[in-house]
């Protein structure tokens, strides 16, 4: 059996659980040895696999199967510690497989994070449970409730244990917060634990529901995607379960406002050298928040928006989980001053854990919202809670809390809502029902500016305040943060950090045109990846930043999960470029076609968002490249269904790029060849707000081939002299094609 692959792997490892879990079950009470156990005998195939491979070498069908089910770190780890096993004179048993698993799982959280992925693929306890007599199944549950506890690995595992009958012990769990019956009635003294829809009669255990909802929403919040952009932390976050994401915590800087004591917009905008000289600080973010109980948060995109609204979420619900980093002094940590330390003040919040509710209002305009005819309530926020939140149980006991005694209601993305069906009117609508029918919750809202400035727009009751491009502070807080965040993840000395975010700090302050790209949070993120990247040197221009960071969001998304054979090195599985039998180029060419095609062809161009392409126009269009003609769809899509790069999968279907400027961009290099720039001009001038950017992208990437290249697009920009117009006055397309060829020029 030295071949194994997945289903091999787990059938034989459910099969040893059930037939002898239950004589491993209730040995000496020693630390973690219930999960240890379950691990250990779901491990047990490989150990037998590698036990049978030639010396020195574990076979590729076991790297494969392990890879493809943990993954990341942990999965090296395992096949390390299996080849250790091969290797070594006397037999493994399974005692020593399970004995290594608890010794080392609390201590290495790689090794955790693998086996978690392993018990949730196999349902391992499930399995573990089925060996045992009824009489002790609420013993396993109950034991390894608390060693899920203890490894704090808890809420991935909340929906398998909400339907066991868990007898609920230890910290804070034994008595009270039980309530039962329409009224609500609180029940003291010992209980069981019944998981149901909340139906009226039955007895839930809100503390259990609640944490299960805090901690699915700390973990959808807590993490920045597009953590690792620069290639070596590709390489490195994809071998990772958390590939392609960033830790808020380790680098997230607080935001500042255009707002001062003056006004909402009245105040001294912070410039990027310094701010104060006897002008108005500015308003924190969050001190903004906590002012105002109905505020909408406005800013360009990349500003920060959403990622203020994510940092603000998990924040509270780590403070109601206890978390020990994730808490309210996270999100009170002082700001920055001019060097980037910390200011003497904590920022202000008044307003403790308040239960956090999380809502991308994109998401409930395409499933929650009525019929267009029909008016939008607050009602349809809660329905739709109930069919597409991750606690649909605690939704009623959520929305009870919202009514009775508030919490911070976060509605994201106000602009990505569609114009078409009367949409953003529902929405708007909706949110006013909302501010009415929770007078005790507080409730932020986030949009890019320029939707927010139509009348039809404007929520009644709302203070808007506006994002401020990062300060000079912020921008030092930033880079240092990620320098210690990237030296720690890549085993830099501290010395080593501290110089190379040094250089960059002289870069960006030294060079006028890098300034102006490092006040927004999102371009500063690219800049300093790129930075550590290139070995502390940066490209200058906002066009030649984007094509760095394409190609290597591009790297990311071609290259699989790295999964090599232990003899040669080399990968067991095909790069796309190697699935398609065609080059990087032809790739990127054709990414560039959709990308100008679906940007040509968005229904709401001024939404900001970046475009949906369906998987099977995705599909069809690399079939279209590929020199193989027995490539099949389905491989395809399986393909591209666990890779994040340039393109990612929304679900249901739906490929999108990561951002608006990717897209624009993308589609800016297609419209750069001479045979497009007349029908790409031709179109900024009609329709300025969907191709302006693209415009301008195209010019400067066109550039690069030759510097005349502006010349191919300003004659057809400035198509008549103003003395040879019919009434001496431009009309509305001639003025906006005057306007652009200035900035192009």
């Amino acid at each position: 059996m030295s071949n194994i692959d997945e289903k091999i792997w787990r059938a034989l490892g459910l099969a040893k659980l059930k037939q002898q879990f239950k004589q491993w079950f209730n040995r000496d009470n020693v630390s973690y040895v219930t999960y240890g156990t379950v691990a250990g005998l779901a491990l047990w195939p490989l150990v037998e696999a590698a036990a049978q491979a030639p010396p020195g070498q574990l076979p590729a069908s076991l790297y494969i199967a392990l890879g493809s089910v943990a993954g990341g770190v942990g999965s090296n780890l395992i096949a390390e510690q299996l080849q250790r096993w091969r290797d070594r004179a006397a037999p493994v048993t399974e005692n020593d497989v399970i004995t290594w698993i608890r010794e080392n799982v609390a201590a290495r959280g790689e090794l955790l994070t693998a086996l978690d992925a392993i018990n949730a693929r196999f349902d391992t306890f499930t399995a573990a449970q089925d060996s045992l007599a009824p009489a002790d199944q609420d013993a396993f549950w109950q034991k390894l409730r608390q060693e899920l506890a203890q490894l704090g690995n808890t809420p991935q595992y909340e929906a398998i244990l909400q339907g066991k009958g868990v007898i609920v012990q230890g910290e804070g769990a034994a008595v009270g917060d039980i309530f039962t019956g329409t009224g609500n009635t609180k029940v003291n003294g010992p209980y069981y634990e019944h998981y149901h829809e909340a139906a009226p009669g039955e007895a839930v255990d809100l503390h259990s529901l609640r944490r299960t909802y805090l901690g699915r929403l700390l973990e959808q919040t807590r993490f920045l995607p597009l953590s690792g952009i620069d290639r070596a932390s590709v390489e490195e976050t994809t071998e990772t379960q958390n590939a392609g994401r960033l830790p808020l915590k380790t680098v997230y800087t607080a935001l500042l406002t255009t707002s001062s004591e003056g006004g909402p917009f009245g105040g001294e905008m912070p410039g990027l050298l310094g701010r104060g000289q006897g002008k108005a600080a500015p308003i924190s973010a969050l001190r903004q928040l906590d002012r105002q109980q109905h505020l909408v948060l406005l800013g360009d995109p990349g500003s920060g928006k959403s990622t203020f609204a994510n940092f603000v979420a998990a924040c509270l619900a780590g403070a109601g989980l206890d978390h020990a980093e994730i808490n309210l002094d996270l999100l009170t940590h002082p700001l920055p001053d001019e060097k980037g330390d910390d200011e003497a003040e904590r920022q202000p919040w008044s307003h403790g854990p308040l239960l956090p509710l999380l809502v991308t209002l994109r998401d409930l305009a395409a499933e929650g919202l009525p019929a267009p005819q029909e008016a939008a309530t607050a009602d349809h926020l809660w329905a739709f809670l109930e069919n597409h939140g991750g606690t649909p149980a605690f939704t009623p006991y959520l929305k009870q809390e919202f009514e009775q005694r508030g919490g911070l209601l976060l509605l994201d993305g106000l602009d990505e809502v569609p114009e078409a069906d009367r949409r953003r009117r529902q929405i708007r609508d909706l949110v006013a029902d909302l501010k009415a029918t929770l007078p005790h919750a507080r409730i932020l809202v986030t949009s890019r500016v320029y939707a927010y400035q139509h009348q039809e727009w404007t929520l009644s009751g709302f203070t808007a305040t506006l994002l401020a491009p990062f300060s000079w502070g912020q921008i030092r807080r930033f880079i240092d943060r990620w320098y210690t965040y990237t030296a720690a993840l890549r085993g830099w000395t501290e010395n080593k950090a501290r110089q190379d975010a040094a250089h960059l700090r002289e870069t960006i302050a030294a060079r006028a045109e890098l300034r102006d790209l490092a006040e927004r949070p999102l371009l500063l993120t690219l800049m300093t990846s790129l930075h550590a990247w290139r070995g502390g040197t940066l490209p200058g221009k906002r066009a030649q930043l984007y094509d760095e960071t394409v190609d290597l969001l591009l790297d990311k998304w071609e290259n699989l999960r790295a999964v090599k054979d232990p003899a040669t090195g080399r990968p067991l599985n095909k790069s796309l470029a190697e699935m398609l039998k065609v080059g990087r180029d032809p790739l990127r060419d054709l990414l560039q076609k959709l990308a100008y095609e679906a940007h040509a062809a968005q229904p709401d161009p001024a939404s900001g968002q970046a475009v949906d392409i369906p998987e099977n126009v995705l599909i069809n269009a690399l079939l279209s490249v590929s020199k193989r003609e027995d490539l099949q769809p389905r491989l395809l899509e399986a393909y591209l269904r666990d890779r994040a790069g340039l393109l990612i999968d929304r679900g249901g279907g739906v490929y999108t790029f990561p951002h608006r400027t990717f897209q624009e961009f993308l589609a800016a290099c297609y419209a750069a060849d001479r045979q497009r720039s007349e029908a790409m001009t031709t179109a900024a001038r009609s329709d300025p707000s969907r191709w302006r950017e693209v415009l301008l992208l195209s010019v400067a990437h066109a550039s690069k081939s030759y510097t005349g290249a502006v010349w191919d697009f300003v004659p057809c920009l400035c198509l008549e002299e103003a003395d040879t117009l019919a009434d001496g006055r431009l009309t509305e397309a001639e003025a906006w094609g005057a306007h652009l060829a200035g900035l192009a020029l």
